[in-house]
């Protein structure tokens, strides 16, 4: 399966999810749809710029087109402020069902074969502040 497709499905997937998203806003509050605002949060992994709208408004400024626009369809681009505001009150479960369509995905196209160890377990980089158990200095996931 090609790079863009998978992205494609991806992008897909996080859309279907984001039909789930609370949206609390009324009234003239209703600039951007909650899918621009979600696929511009989700868009900043990709860009890795300091300011995500700035890099954006720049990038359309000289090339007429954004990757917001055209990698993510999003025709409208909020602030950072606004984003924030209407996202930090969703709950991260609302995403599981996209790790779970990306990994699959990856997993059916032979994307973790390379990192396969002992028996072939699939070996998961964690935070050990996070992970890390007093009784057990081994965390093994079998996937």
């Amino acid at each position: 399966m090609a790079v863009p497709t998978i992205f494609n499905q991806i992008i897909k997937s996080l859309r279907l999810a984001i039909q789930s998203f609370p949206d609390k806003r009324t009234g003239k509050n209703l600039t951007y749809t909650i899918e621009d605002i979600v696929l511009s949060a989700f868009s900043v992994f990709f860009t890795q710029s300091p300011s995500f709208l700035a890099h954006q408004r720049t990038m359309k400024k000289t090339n007429g087109k954004s990757n917001a626009e055209t990698l993510f369809k999003i025709e409208k681009i909020p602030t950072d402020n606004h984003i924030r505001d209407i996202l930090d009150n969703v709950h991260p479960d609302r995403l599981f069902s996209v790790f779970d369509t990306i990994f699959e995905m990856f997993k059916k196209n032979g994307y973790f074969n390379s990192f396969r160890g002992f028996n072939q377990n699939l070996l998961v980089a964690l935070d050990g502040t996070r992970y890390f158990h007093p009784k057990q200095s081994i965390a093994r996931i079998v996937l």
